[in-house]
């Protein structure tokens, strides 16, 4: 004697997706589970209700085509660069120019007008950090780059 069994499954829905995360919330008014970073979302609406299952934040794809970079002081020189205990600026146009160092949160450290083509900026009593020197021509054109003390 043969035994046979059949198993038939119908109407079967489940869920499937690769998330960041997510986590569980439990309220008076009931538990609701969440996911970050699902990519597909149903909605169900009763008489006086609705869920939104899943992300419903519209995602925004950019594409940068092209950059324009204004170099207004082409021929500057800040070295050397990782620093150790000063920076030096050569520029062969100075009428105007100033500088300002910032560290990495925006507080300015120092800031002066240029008087010579050679500038030498003491860096030895600053901690090892990245900063930033914006220098500002006399029609407000400004560049700013950025100096690793090591």
């Amino acid at each position: 004697m043969a035994l046979f069994c059949t198993l038939h499954i119908s109407d079967v829905a489940a869920q499937y997706a690769i998330v960041a995360t997510g986590s569980t919330g439990t309220g008076s008014g009931g538990t609701i589970a969440f996911s970050v970073g699902q990519v597909v979302y149903t909605s169900l609406s009763g008489s006086s209700n609705s869920v939104g299952e899943g992300v419903q934040q519209p995602y925004e794809v950019s594409e940068v085509v092209a950059v324009e970079e204004n170099n207004f002081f082409p021929d500057l020189l800040i070295y050397p660069n990782p620093a150790i205990d000063q920076i030096v600026m050569t520029l062969t146009q100075i009428d105007g120019i100033s500088y300002s160092m910032y560290d990495a949160l925006g507080k300015l450290i120092q800031s002066q007008l240029l008087v010579s083509t050679v500038t030498s900026i003491d860096m030895s009593s600053l901690c090892p950090a990245t900063y930033f020197i914006t220098l500002t021509g006399s029609h407000a054109n400004s560049n700013t780059y950025k100096i690793i003390k090591n």
